[in-house]
């Protein structure tokens, strides 16, 4: 897929591009809880670093990088197989 949007420079120095998904309450509800654990856990300078668009980004390059590496093992591909 190729991105629609200008690429916008966000504070981390990354470019990044907006994009929208849906989720469920449930599933919004655990990102957040997720961004607060992962807080605690920072470094001090790290703390405002962590943010739910950087949890979805490095979520979704782990299962893509497990799904290239394992293929119909991965745990992305096993959660999908029902649909």
């Amino acid at each position: 897929m190729i991105p629609t949007s200008k690429p916008v420079k966000k504070s981390g120095g990354r470019p990044s591009v907006k994009a929208t998904f849906y989720l469920t309450r449930e599933v919004l509800a655990s990102l957040e809880e997720a961004r607060l654990k992962l807080r605690e856990m920072a470094r001090p300078e790290g703390k405002a670093k962590i943010t739910k668009s950087l949890i979805v980004e490095v979520a979704i390059q782990l299962a893509i990088e497990e799904l290239e590496t394992s293929g119909e093992k991965s745990p992305l591909a096993g959660m999908l197989a029902w649909q």
